[in-house]
């Protein structure tokens, strides 16, 4: 029998509890093929510091931590594929600086049409699938307005 071969890993990091739904989601459409993901979640953050809060530079330390582990978990050695909620947002920062030097490809605006897409694209090469996904995401977007009635 020949040896499993090394797929991609995936980490989805988004604001609260998107990226949880996102992947639950998915995985369950997909009858429990979404493999080698891991979620991150980056906690809010209100205006003010609040009695017994971290300061954010403690919060960034603990979301840095969380990617780092989260990365070192799916990293079979074909590449990383990083899917963020926001371009910029911390999310995005993190885990582009923690995966700088590694085969790794990072994707803003994750969704559903992306997340449903991964299970045929996980032996591609990092950059190839990413491209991949975001043009499954591009096509994914459409518009419907509904006439007036009456």
């Amino acid at each position: 029998m020949a040896e499993p071969q090394p797929c991609l890993g995936v980490v989805v990091i988004t604001h609260g509890v998107v990226g949880q739904a996102l992947v639950a989601v998915a995985d369950h459409i997909l009858a429990g093929r979404l493999r080698q993901v891991r979620v991150v979640t980056i906690p809010f953050l209100d205006g003010g510091a609040r009695e017994g809060e971290k300061p954010w530079q403690e919060r960034r330390q603990g979301i840095e931590a969380e990617v780092a582990t989260a990365v070192h978990a799916v990293d079979q050695g074909p590449g990383i594929l990083v899917l963020t909620d926001i371009l910029g947002g911390t999310a995005f920062t993190v885990a582009r600086q923690l995966t700088a030097g590694r085969q790794a490809a990072l994707v803003a605006g994750v969704n559903l049409p992306m997340l449903l897409k991964l299970p045929s694209l996980m032996t591609l090469p990092v950059a190839e699938a990413a491209a991949a996904l975001t043009e499954r995401s591009r096509r994914a977007i459409d518009l419907f307005v509904q006439p007036r009635q009456g």
